[in-house]
């Protein structure tokens, strides 16, 4: 055993990506060469040389053999710099894969860690690659380089990987996992509640029954988008986009641009089961979303969403189309650009009415009774087949009905309250003589006035009763 160990780095570049390796010295003067991939794992790998320097005098440091190695002193580094199957046993306080006085270490490293009776720091860095078992302790894995295998066991570990396409899988401990910038490491996580950090184009499937807390960060030099099924109760914060998610009930999601998010909870679609198992996506950009029982979006600008159950929009913003068994639409305050299509099967409640702008809102293949009130600006309202309520609030409003489209027994509340609201009759192949008789023929009671069209559909304006030809646009 030998006291004494220091530690260098060199860089090299390897096509696009920066390889380097750094130098460790080891047992009985010996060096080992650890690879390593990206500036994150370089960092880390420099950083774990500096604290086994920093504390060499309490340290021993052995070279292993293939087979079994047993620490029975404490705080005993281990180096191991040949490929093999090696089996660690007793105090290990470090593991350092590496090659031999400069050398790069190609051939498969096989570790079984299960017998480590401390907290252990190891490194990989071996180009071939390093499959390595933890068992009941704590612990720092370090993918440096290399396709590399992580087994976790029933400690708790820090798991960080490079450029490299690494596997890891937890086990029954708490673990956090740092997905480095460059690789595509395939995740697969047990039923502890883990956290990851991920900047790659990684894969992460999940048991439904950990509760998983993930920060999703993809960067634009990143080849590939990120696909992830993390189960449920998971906490996503996505400042990432064009990648895939899944998440299952009360699941909660923040941020995301252009991503592509499911939100599958089957349990009770339309009862009130869902409300203890809400599901929320908050502040996202032109997200796809499909989604299954209770779903509440908020601060979200714009996207695709879909939902097979109970929608709640809050303060939307921007274009988005939304289609749901029953959804509630609230506009941002201030909103001056506000675009709603819905297109929903029993009840839509969209409120505008914080909106200073325009804002245009699209019910035409809603099938269900619809409840639509616009902002001060100038509005749009477009009713569905269903029974609809319109509002126009204090706007200039376009009150569109279109045949084919719409039906029932519609009601604009304020048509009255500017002599600019007009009715837009599209696809009614109206003239003025056919505007007239509909007119003439309107049922006036209570201070309202109802219109019939050729489809069965009964337009009620509310407080008026003196409506003529220019009110409409055929």
């Amino acid at each position: 055993m030998v006291a004494g160990r220091t530690a260098h780095a060199r860089n090299m570049e390897q096509g696009a990506e920066s390889m380097g390796a750094v130098t460790i010295t080891g047992a009985e003067g010996s060096t080992v060469s650890v690879a390593t991939s990206g500036a994150y794992v370089t960092s880390l790998a420099q950083q774990y040389a500096g604290q086994i320097t920093a504390t060499l005098k309490n340290d021993y440091i052995v070279n292993a053999t293939p087979g079994m190695n047993t620490a029975t002193v404490a705080n005993t580094y281990t180096d191991i710099t040949a490929g093999g199957t090696y089996t660690l046993k007793g105090s290990d306080a470090g593991v350092v894969i590496g090659g031999p006085n400069g050398q790069t270490l190609s051939q498969p490293v096989n570790v079984d860690g299960t017998g480590i009776t401390t907290s252990v720091n190891v490194i990989a860095g071996d180009v071939g690659s390093v499959t390595y078992t933890a068992g009941s302790q704590s612990g720092v894995f370090t993918a440096s380089s290399g396709n590399d295998v992580f087994k976790g066991g029933s400690g708790d570990y820090v798991v960080n990987t490079g450029g490299g396409r690494d596997t890891i899988s937890t086990g029954s401990g708490q673990d956090t996992i740092n997905a480095g910038q460059g690789g595509a490491a395939a995740i697969y996580l047990d039923s502890a509640n883990n956290t990851l950090n991920l900047q790659g184009a990684d894969t992460v499937y999940a048991q439904n029954t950990g509760a998983q807390t993930v920060d999703l960060e993809t960067q634009s030099s990143v080849s590939g988008s990120a696909s992830l099924d993390l189960g449920a109760k998971a906490n996503l914060t996505d400042s990432g986009s064009g990648n895939y998610v899944t998440v299952h009930g009360g699941s909660v999601v923040n941020g995301g641009t252009d991503e592509h998010i499911t939100f599958d909870n089957q349990e009770g679609l339309y009862g009130l089961e869902d409300l203890v198992e809400q599901q929320s996506l908050s502040g996202g950009t032109g997200d796809t979303i499909s989604a299954s029982g209770f779903l509440t979006v908020n601060n979200s600008t714009g996207g695709d969403i879909s939902v097979d159950g109970c929608l709640s929009f809050l303060n939307a913003r921007g274009s988005a189309t939304v289609s749901a068994w029953r959804s509630t639409i609230y506009g941002a305050a201030g909103e001056n650009a506000l675009n709603i299509t819905a297109s929903d099967d029993t009840y839509t409640d969209f409120d505008g009415s914080q909106g200073s702008g325009s804002e245009l809102f699209n019910g035409a293949n809603s099938t269900g009774d619809i409840n639509a009130i616009g902002g001060s600006g100038s509005n749009t309202l477009i009713g569905g087949s269903g029974n609809d309520t319109l509002s126009g609030a204090n706007g200039i409003n376009d009150f569109v009905f279109i045949k084919g489209h719409a039906g029932g027994q519609d009601i604009i509340k304020d048509f009255g309250k500017s002599t600019s609201n007009i009715v837009d009759l599209s696809s009614y192949n109206m003239t003025q003589a056919s505007l007239q008789d509909m007119i003439a023929n309107a049922t006036v009671a209570g201070g309202n006035t109802t219109i019939s069209l050729s489809d069965h559909t009964h337009v009620t304006f509310v407080g008026v009763t003196d409506l003529s030809t220019q009110n409409f646009k055929p």
